[in-house]
Formats: C-alpha cells, sequence, structure tokens
C-alpha cells in the first residue's frame, strides 16, 4: 500500500516524539511530471508565521527564491509554502522539511498552492543544489545532502553517490538542459 509523503509528513507532525519521515522515491521523469515550477533560484527571504488550525499551533514558512531560470512557472519570483519553522520562541519541526538560507541557489521542482506540508516534489529529492566550481568556475549541480549528481539518471535511486575521481558532477549547464529536453518529451 502507497502512502503519499504528504499523509506520512501529517502523522509525523501529529504523532508527538515522531521524528521520521518515510518519502517513496522519484525519478528524474518523475520529478519533472509532477511539477508545476522548476526553476534555478536564489533564496533572498525566509519568513515564518503562525497559521493555527482549531486551536492547534501550526507555522508555516514562506520561502521567497528570485528566479534565474525558469523551466516552468514563474519567471522572476517563487514563494513556496511550508509546514513548520520558528516565530519567537516556539518551533516546529516537520522532519525532512527542508532549511533555507539566504543566497542559497537550489534547482527546484515544486508544486503550486499553500497547502502541502511541503511543496517540493519527494520533500528533497525536488530540490538540488547549485554549487560554485572552484576550478573551472562552472555551476554544478548537488543533491539536496550535498553529493554530486553525474547523470539524471541516479535520481530517485537510493545510494546512487558519486565520486568525482570516477565521473564529473552535472553541470547546471546540462542538467537545465536535460530538464528541458524532458519537459518537451512529456509534451508540458
Amino acid at each position: 500500500m502507497k502512502i503519499t509523503a504528504l499523509v506520512l509528513a501529517a502523522v509525523v507532525v501529529s504523532l508527538p516524539g515522531v521524528s521520521a519521515t518515510s518519502v517513496e522515491a522519484v525519478t528524474f521523469e518523475g520529478l519533472v511530471q509532477a511539477a508545476q515550477q522548476i526553476f534555478v533560484g536564489e533564496v533572498v527571504d525566509v519568513d515564518s508565521a503562525r497559521a493555527d488550525v482549531r486551536g492547534n499551533l501550526r507555522i508555516r514558512t514562506r520561502v521567497t527564491f528570485r528566479v534565474d531560470d525558469a523551466v516552468r512557472g514563474p519567471r522572476m519570483v517563487s514563494v513556496l509554502e511550508f509546514l513548520g519553522g520558528t516565530v519567537g520562541d516556539l518551533t516546529q519541526e516537520v522532519d525532512g522539511v527542508p532549511a533555507f538560507v539566504p543566497g542559497e541557489r537550489y534547482v527546484v521542482f515544486a508544486r503550486d498552492g499553500d497547502h502541502w506540508v511541503n511543496p517540493v516534489v519527494g520533500f528533497t529529492q525536488g530540490l538540488l543544489r547549485v554549487s560554485h566550481d572552484a576550478r573551472n568556475g562552472s555551476s554544478l549541480v548537488l543533491t539536496h545532502a550535498g553529493s554530486p549528481l553525474a547523470d539524471v539518471a541516479h535520481l530517485g535511486r537510493p545510494g546512487a553517490r558519486v565520486s568525482r575521481a570516477i565521473s564529473e558532477p552535472l553541470t547546471l549547464t546540462a542538467f537545465l538542459a536535460a530538464v528541458r529536453a524532458e519537459v518537451s518529451r512529456q509534451g508540458r
């Protein structure tokens, strides 16, 4: 029986002492298909606010991205809303929901709307870090965990780590070319 990430995350949030989120692996093709927004962007603002529901504490965090390159969705700014955050002395944590720091750059595959625990497709699978390669000045694509990505086929495959000694990580330019080709192939 498949349980969606949304349902699992809701259970995690509602059970005290539970701190695990289980998410089914999403392939590269699945990321592209499920995302209404695909973009490269820099985090420019992170703002948390209370959004209590029927007397139960809820904190929502809005993350604003300046969009550098839009494949699908907004062309200049994207605001994604996540469950959890800190307001004053109150903190609500949701295991598996990423923390954002202004100035960080990402390739983002996200769903539209503000009703998600985490709008990123596959929780962190659709959130790829962009890193600067000091050797040649290019931008590289890393998984959210920081592992270099050498091939889009490695997405959704647990434990598919890449060593620089074995193969070169994908440049941002090459990754976006693969994303655009897949968007075109899917006809969206």
